[in-house]
Parts: C-alpha cells; sequence; structure tokens
C-alpha cells in the first residue's frame, strides 16, 4: 500500500428501491445485503492460505463484503448513514483506508468486485468505480435508470456484469466506456454473480436455482435447480461452487454437464472463493471456514473466526473473511 488517497468514479442510479427491498429483507438474513448500523465485535480476519492459521483481525463497524485483486484486500462497510470501501493495511499495526461512497440506509444492499484496473461497488442503486491511483474528485459518470436494485457485481469475459434485483436483469457494462451493452432477462430476483468457465452464474434464493448466463446469446442458457441454495457463488478448479445454507452444505456444479454434487461444509454457509486448489467456505451458523481439496471436495482444514462468518475472498497468500460480530 502507498499511502494514497483512491479516485472515486460513480455511477448514480434512480432512488426507486422499495420493491426490491422488501424482497431482499426478507430473505432469512443469507444475503451479502445483511447490514446495518454496526455490531459489537465486527471486522475482518485473515487466515494464512499455507499455514490456515488466523493472522490478524481487523476491526469495522458494519463489514458485508471483501474481495481481493489490485495486490490488497477490499472491505465494504456499510453502517446506519453511510457506505465505505475500505482498504485492508499491509502491516498488522496499521489501519484501514477508507474511500467514501455514500450515505447510506440499514437496509441498503452492497456488493463489491475486483477488476478491469478498479474496485467495482454498489450501494442499494449506486455503482462506484474506485481507482488506487493518485488521488481526483468523485465524478457523476451515467446512469442505469429509475427504481433499480444492485445486488450483486462481477468482472469478467472482458465487462462488467451487475445484478437488478429489483426489475430481475443482469447488466453488462463495459468499464472502459461505462456504456450499458445488454440488459438480459432473468426467471427471478437475483443476488450474487460470478463470471468464469466460459458462463456467468446468478444463484436465485427465490428461485432455488443457479442460472446460466452465455455472455455470446446474452440469455440464461441454462436453469439448476439447487434446493436450500444461497447467494454465495465462485468459479475455479473447473467448477461452479454454491452455498446452500439450509442443507449446511456446497453445490459443485459441472459447468458443461449441469451436473451437480453436494458436499458437506459446514453449519450455515453464507459465501465460497476458490484459489490455488482449494476451495474456502465461510460457516455462519459454525463460526469457521472451511478448507475444501477441489479435486476431491474433502475438508482438509477447518478453522475458528470470530462470530457470524459471512463473506471470504482469497489471493495466494490470504484468506480474508468478514465477521459481523453479535446480532
Amino acid at each position: 500500500m502507498t499511502g494514497r488517497v483512491p479516485t472515486v468514479w460513480f455511477l448514480l442510479l434512480g432512488t426507486g428501491v422499495t420493491a426490491g427491498l422488501a424482497w431482499l429483507s426478507s430473505a432469512t438474513g443469507l444475503l451479502s445485503s445483511d447490514v446495518g448500523g454496526g455490531q459489537p465485535g465486527a471486522g475482518v480476519v485473515e487466515i494464512s492460505a499455507t499455514t490456515n492459521r488466523v493472522l490478524r483481525q481487523v476491526a469495522l463497524e458494519a463489514p458485508n463484503d471483501v474481495e481481493t485483486g489490485l495486490g490488497s484486500a477490499w472491505v465494504t462497510d456499510t453502517r446506519a448513514s453511510s457506505a465505505t470501501v475500505a482498504l485492508m493495511p499491509s502491516g498488522p499495526t496499521r489501519r484501514p483506508t477508507r474511500v467514501a461512497l455514500a450515505r447510506a440506509t440499514a437496509t441498503s444492499p452492497d456488493d463489491l468486485a475486483v477488476g478491469e484496473g478498479a474496485v467495482w461497488a454498489t450501494v442499494a442503486d449506486v455503482l462506484y468505480r474506485v481507482d488506487p491511483a493518485p488521488p481526483g474528485a468523485a465524478r457523476r459518470i451515467g446512469a442505469l435508470g429509475r427504481g433499480g436494485l444492485l445486488a450483486g457485481v462481477a468482472v469478467g469475459a472482458g465487462a462488467l456484469w451487475i445484478i437488478d434485483s429489483a426489475r430481475r436483469t443482469l447488466i453488462r457494462l463495459d468499464p472502459a466506456s461505462l456504456r450499458t451493452t445488454a440488459v438480459i432477462p432473468l426467471p427471478s430476483s437475483a443476488d450474487g454473480v460470478a463470471v468464469g468457465e466460459g458462463a456467468v452464474w446468478v444463484p436465485s434464493i427465490q428461485g432455488e436455482s443457479l442460472f446460466k448466463i452465455s455472455p455470446n446469446l446474452e440469455r440464461v442458457v441454462r436453469a439448476i435447480h439447487l434446493e436450500g441454495v444461497g447467494n454465495g457463488v465462485a468459479d475455479g478448479a473447473g467448477s461452479v461452487w454454491v452455498t446452500a445454507p439450509r442443507r449446511d452444505a456446497v453445490a459443485r456444479i459441472d459447468p458443461v454437464s449441469g451436473r451437480v454434487a453436494w458436499i458437506a461444509a459446514g453449519d450455515a454457509p453464507t459465501d465460497v472463493c476458490v484459489s490455488r486448489g482449494a476451495v474456502w467456505v465461510a460457516n455462519s451458523g459454525a463460526r469457521t471456514v472451511s478448507r475444501l481439496e477441489a479435486s476431491t471436495g474433502k475438508v482438509v482444514a477447518t478453522v475458528s473466526v470470530p462470530r457470524r462468518p459471512n463473506r471470504i475472498a482469497a489471493d495466494e497468500r490470504s484468506v480474508w473473511v468478514t465477521f459481523l460480530g453479535a446480532p
């Protein structure tokens, strides 16, 4: 980390989000939008990807999503009145560098993605671009329309992919021009998105399905039924991985055949990520992180973490987990 203040570019959308928020708030608290005014003991924990040991813990008021990229780990921190992206410090004694996003409410969902040279964050109906280059002023650059509710964002296949849960659509945005290049209808509301293995993957708690979207055909080409599906989704090691909190399991999906294999991971898994042949699962109910061997699905390590682990991301060196603390 250089200590420079990141530049923030933002895309301001409409404010009519009531319909989408109503559905998201009712989805049993298993969404990435499970944020609020902050809880005692919340923060982020770093785990060594080689020794499976907890390295450190960083306090944040209301952390939610976490992603790695651009040589750092990034966390959304959405409190009752404001939302930020926090750049995690490179040393144990340094504090996070915060990038202000917007005013927020206790029901403002947020999500995060890293790629195409930037960090992308959504808060309610607003998309932001956070650039860790030299400082610059925040700038309004366009609009996707009113009445949206952005519930997921991912980078891949040369595009930015954004879930609009209120409209049940997947938006493809060109990261260079910041223009919408496609709006793809979804069979049901969704929250969460991953790009890889030749497709865009969108889990739907409402529809209990995983939607496979073709970037070239710009449509849903398959809906894979997954009973008890959550919104944690990742691609890697030749498979697509989806959490199923009500089954205490993770689904491993063959991206070509759609075949599903269930793997017992832990109590109420909320998120999953893949890095260097390992699959990492955050188990909210068990207060643990499970490390699975990607080739076999076997649990090879279980790491105890603070209360209510929520989202997870990994790179070659570390695994980062947000935890919500006491309810």
